[in-house]
């Protein structure tokens, strides 16, 4: 490879790190919508919202991917050779970040500010999802017990109910007493 494939390579690696971050921006804005719809019981908004969701979280991982095979490209490209099995469940800036001698300082601190932001993108994406599904999961358990208290089952006629030790006794004496048997 020549020094223009490096810098080609080196550009399209931080263009898709931009993307993986505008993707992750648009998923959390979505989630923040997910919550107003939820709170609001706006139910073609979630609908709408969960094909959002489920596109940009297929459109991330596609650009991991495809960051992931840059970064391994590179690595071979440095003369470090393919990644490790444990270097696969890294992060692209992670793995990118082991490449500093290929790196310029501007990119070094592109990568360091991109991971550290990422991070806390990330980590605030998984808060907000654990948050909208436990208001969902409580808005539906509320709703269940709404429901059940307004169908609640006729209760059981405790007249006829079989009393406690009944079941050990023969079934004639677990009739009723006031049946005469002597008809």
């Amino acid at each position: 490879m020549a020094t223009t494939d490096k810098q080609t390579l080196l550009h399209n690696i931080f263009e898709g790190l931009r993307i993986n971050m505008k993707l992750s921006e648009e998923l959390s804005a979505a989630l923040d919508e997910e919550r107003a719809a939820i709170r609001a019981m706006d139910t073609p908004a979630l609908f709408r919202l969960s094909r959002r969701k489920e596109q940009l979280l297929a459109k991330i991982l596609y650009v991991d991917e495809s960051l992931k095979e840059m970064v391994d490209d590179l690595s071979a490209f440095s003369g470090a050779g393919r990644p490790d099995k444990g270097a696969e469940r890294q992060t692209p800036a992670r793995r990118l970040s082991c490449l500093t001698d290929l790196l310029s300082r501007e990119q070094r601190e592109f990568i360091e500010t991109y991971t550290t932001t990422f991070k806390k993108l990330r980590l605030e994406i998984m808060e907000k999802n654990a948050v909208n599904k436990r208001f969902t999961k409580d808005t539906l358990d509320c709703i269940s017990d709404a429901i059940a208290l307004i169908s609640r089952p006729e209760p059981k006629n405790e007249q006829y109910a079989v009393p406690p030790g009944a079941a050990a006794r023969p079934p004639a004496a677990a009739q009723p007493a006031f049946i005469s048997r002597e008809v």
